[in-house]
């Protein structure tokens, strides 16, 4: 996991000049070596001085993507922590310098170097506490190439120390949205000892947002949920508006039917973030997989006569249906299946799509697609047999291969180096 690229020092090989004239004796022109790199910890402090000296307006763009000096300290990875521990213990109290000692806290988060838990833990016990989780904590939940858990980010170094760090400030947060918000960081992890912790605090867990992230995280690693449980918490969740968008996210992970009636409730609410997207009409549709119901009106009917039914049950309708329309015209059931992909984005359906399309080369692409779609942590070795069938397929597309590759099926055609991650990573448009 070495960070720096190889700066070879450059020899110049001394050439000897004759000239042509007798009055003038040959010279030889002295070899010249270039200095030496500067060590990474002094390279960090250079660029920490110079960045003390710009403009704060200038540190990140209107898209959020870092400077060339922060990102450079990014690039200097592992190498730069000890400088840019020190510059924040030293500038904390600047109220001068208040937006560069936040960029330099979004330095560390996206660094995660696991040198520098021990600072951390002090920060977490002090007044910077709130800096810690306003500026560095949320590059843990978004920011890497992966979106699926930073399990799954291939710089990730000291996982189960990581894992500890985050399980002992659950232990200690008493704010119910951010014990929240770091078992949605835990949530990434797919390592043993996150499994023990989600395990074992299934049998405590009072707040009901939580009993929904254990319950998701527990779910994608195939454990069966607790249905009373999680229509409990949903109920309990449903009348504040601030909890929506945790009933969405562990919707969409859960795909259970107690969510329906608070979805059919919501059917109208608009999202905030995308205009003229509705959320609760999304998710009812993959929930059910019904695409035929356009209103309110139309699903509470429909709720009325068939929510005593379990997801297992439209599952198999759904499956069935497919290989209905596969034996009647495999040409019509493929564009039946393309409309439906993003829909059937869950690992429920992986039976049917092993024995039934894997066969069919002319699927092959839909497939890897699927596999994109439906990959978290949790899944991975699930869907690996199948992405390894269809991996040397003469029909898949560049694309599809370059999606096996981005989920570690296949190979990369170009591996990146830790530099190109941290340039694409601040190259949002």
């Amino acid at each position: 996991m070495n960070w720096m690229a190889c700066i070879r020092p450059l020899l110049l090989i001394g050439i000897a000049t004759w000239s042509l004239s007798p009055a003038r004796a040959p010279a030889a022109v002295p070899d010249a070596v270039a200095a030496p790199p500067a060590s990474p910890q002094l390279e960090a402090n250079r660029l920490i001085d110079g960045l003390e000296r710009q403009r704060p307006l200038f540190l990140f763009d209107m898209h959020g993507n870092a400077n060339e000096d922060l990102q450079r300290l990014m690039q200097l990875r592992f190498g730069a922590t000890a400088a840019t521990e020190a510059a924040i213990d030293r500038m904390q109290n600047a109220s001068r310098q208040e937006e560069l000692v936040n960029a330099l806290y979004h330095v560390m988060g996206y660094v995660k170097d696991p040198a520098a838990i021990p600072w951390l833990e002090k920060k977490l016990a002090s007044q910077q506490r709130e800096r810690v989780y306003e500026h560095l904590l949320p590059l843990w939940q978004y920011g890497f190439s992966n979106s699926y858990g930073v399990g799954d980010w291939p710089w990730l170094t000291g996982q189960d120390r990581w894992i500890a760090f985050f399980i002992a400030a659950h232990a200690r947060e008493r704010s119910v949205e951010r014990r929240r918000a770091l078992l949605d960081i835990l949530e990434g992890f797919d390592r043993p000892a996150a499994q023990q912790f989600f395990s074992d605090y299934r049998t405590s867990v009072r707040d009901p947002g939580e009993r929904l992230l254990v319950e998701t995280y527990l779910h994608d690693r195939g454990v069966a949920v607790d249905d009373a449980r999680i229509a409990e918490a949903i109920k309990a969740l449903q009348g504040d508006r601030d909890n929506r968008d945790l009933l969405l996210g562990t919707g969409y992970a859960l795909r259970h039917a107690a969510y329906i009636p608070y979805l059919i409730r919501t059917f109208d609410v608009e999202s905030q973030r995308t205009p003229d997207r509705y959320e609760s009409r999304e998710l009812l549709r993959r929930i059910t997989l019904l695409d035929n119901l356009h209103t309110a009106r139309d699903w509470r009917t429909w709720y009325a006569q068939h929510g005593d039914q379990t997801r297992a049950q439209w599952v198999a309708a759904a499956s069935a249906e497919l290989r209905a329309r596969l034996a009647r015209d495999p040409v019509a059931a493929k564009a039946w299946f393309e409309d439906r992909v993003y829909v059937w984005d869950d690992i429920a359906f992986l039976d049917v799509v092993r024995t039934e399309l894997v066969l069919r080369p002319d699927f092959h692409d839909l497939i890897a697609t699927w596999i994109n779609l439906t990959y978290h942590t949790g899944n991975r070795s699930l869907l690996a047999p199948l992405a390894k069938a269809i991996a040397q397929s003469p029909t898949l597309s560049a694309r599809s291969r370059e999606m096996l590759g981005e989920r570690g099926y296949l190979p990369r055609e170009e591996e990146r180096s830790w530099e190109r991650e941290v340039g694409l990573d601040n190259y949002r448009l």
